[in-house]
């Protein structure tokens, strides 16, 4: 997928000298990396129950550990050309997952589970990982808060049913479904193709 670089603060590490993205809390990371599967294939080490929340919206931002939304919380969107959208993602990682880099794979699919394609015909995915610190001072045992916004340059989708599937450490966290609406026609027009 093209054009996903972010800018990325100072105090973020690339994991990927070709694309990255800013994520989490101060002391969090997410790097963006479009390879292939395979890292999260090898068995990530167990880290625990992850809870994460996912948000489909306008537009987002990640500042300072705390996300910004314009336009969330929607399941279906007319389309009247390519779709432009973000995800805003909400994770709370356990204490004893601190400091450790996490695997995490966001992907698009149909309703049926296949992978959708970019306009180039590579399937639509991030991938990269996180890693998110103990702040000096916080109680043991409470869980770190992090969070990131990827926004989603044009993709071309045909009506129908999708879901972005966010994995976490290898292991399927959340399914956001949503459905594109095909643009109202007038009178007597020939409708848009639906998704295969």
């Amino acid at each position: 997928m093209a054009n996903l670089a972010h800018r990325v603060p100072n105090n973020f590490a690339p994991c990927s000298p070709t694309r990255r993205v800013a994520s989490g809390s101060a002391v969090g990371r997410l790097c963006l990396d479009c390879s292939s599967l395979d890292k999260l294939a090898a068995g990530p080490p167990e880290f625990g129950p992850i809870e994460a929340d996912v948000l489909l919206c306008d537009a987002a931002q990640q500042i300072g550990g705390k996300l910004y939304i314009l336009g969330g919380g929607w399941s279906r969107v007319i389309a009247t050309g390519p779709l432009v959208m973000a995800i805003a993602v909400y994770l709370k990682v356990p204490w004893h997952a601190a400091n450790r880099r996490i695997p995490l794979l966001i992907d698009l699919r149909t309703e049926d589970g296949r992978a959708v394609p970019d306009a180039a015909g590579r399937p639509v995915r991030i991938e990269g990982e996180f890693e998110v610190g103990r702040p000096p001072g916080l109680r043991q045992g409470t869980a770190l808060d992090s969070s990131l916004a990827i926004t989603i340059p044009g993709l071309p989708l045909l009506p129908g049913v999708y879901r972005w599937e966010l994995h976490v450490g290898g292991q399927l966290l959340k399914s956001v479904p949503f459905e594109v609406l095909a643009a109202p026609q007038p009178p007597g027009a020939q409708q848009p193709p639906r998704q295969p």
